[in-house]
Parts: structure tokens; C-alpha cells; sequence
């Protein structure tokens, strides 16, 4: 009997462009450490992805035609270090920090999905890491914060 190994998956919510021309939101599973074009090489030849509203599907890597990554959904949601979540270390100044939360909202802020009419589910999880990223901010801002200033 063959011995099975568990992976620890990282989920990475993605924009999946198939050759037919329809563009599909969803997530890819990646091994810890793992990149999306590492899974878009391996030698499977389908690949299983999972659209925002749960439902699984398997579509041949010959089918996709390109894939954007937007963001590791794992890294936002199971984390609550403000700084881990910001990508930044707590030595960091406040503008470094400032920097970091706007990139990060930049990649993932609902406005910018707009127009490319995404599903509500696609919205909502991104309304969520949104929301944790300006909870992240806010709490590094309230800590950082001087006595008497504001």
C-alpha cells in the first residue's frame, strides 16, 4: 500500500483565461512554497479549479490560456499579525508601512475588478481581504500612535 503524503495547500485566487475566450475567477491550490507556473508546468494535465461560489471543476492545461494571479487568499485569511498581513517587519518606519498597505490594496480592492464584471462571490472576497488589510493598518496606526497625538 502506497504511503500518502499531506500537502499543506495555499489558496491563490486567480483569473483563469481559457482559450475559448471565457475568463473564469476562482482559486488554484498550490503546495506551500509552490508558484502558480509551477503548477501550470507540473505534469498534470488537467488541473482542478475551484470558481468563488465553491464548485469544482477540472480544465485541461491545453484549454488555459493565460491565468493572473490576484492574491494568496491563504496568506490574508489565516493570519492576524497585522504586520505579516502588510508584508512588513515591525521595525519598518510608518511610511514603508504606509507603502506596503497601499500596494497591497492596490492588487486586491474590489473598485479595481469593476470592469471586468466580476461575480458577486469574486467582490465579497475581496471586500474581505480589504477589510482585513485596513483592520491591519489601522491597528499598526493605533499602536504606533503618540500619547496626545489625534
Amino acid at each position: 500500500m502506497q504511503s500518502q503524503q499531506h500537502v499543506e495547500k495555499q489558496r491563490i485566487l486567480v483569473e483563469v483565461q481559457l482559450t475559448t475566450g471565457v475568463s473564469l475567477f476562482g482559486y488554484m491550490y498550490a503546495g506551500r512554497g509552490t508558484r502558480v507556473s509551477d503548477v501550470l508546468n507540473d505534469q498534470r494535465a488537467f488541473l482542478p479549479f475551484e470558481n468563488v461560489d465553491g464548485k469544482t471543476t477540472l480544465h485541461a492545461k491545453t484549454s488555459i490560456l493565460q491565468v493572473f494571479e490576484i492574491c494568496n487568499v491563504s496568506h490574508y485569511m489565516s493570519q492576524n499579525d497585522p504586520y505579516f498581513l502588510l508584508g512588513v517587519r515591525r521595525s519598518d518606519e510608518m511610511e514603508a508601512i504606509q507603502r506596503a498597505f497601499h500596494q497591497q490594496i492596490s492588487i486586491s480592492h474590489p473598485d479595481h475588478f469593476l470592469h471586468r464584471n466580476p461575480p458577486p462571490a469574486l467582490m465579497k472576497v475581496l471586500a474581505d481581504i480589504s477589510q482585513r488589510l485596513n483592520t491591519a493598518y489601522q491597528t499598526i496606526k493605533s499602536e504606533r500612535r503618540v500619547p496626545g497625538d489625534g
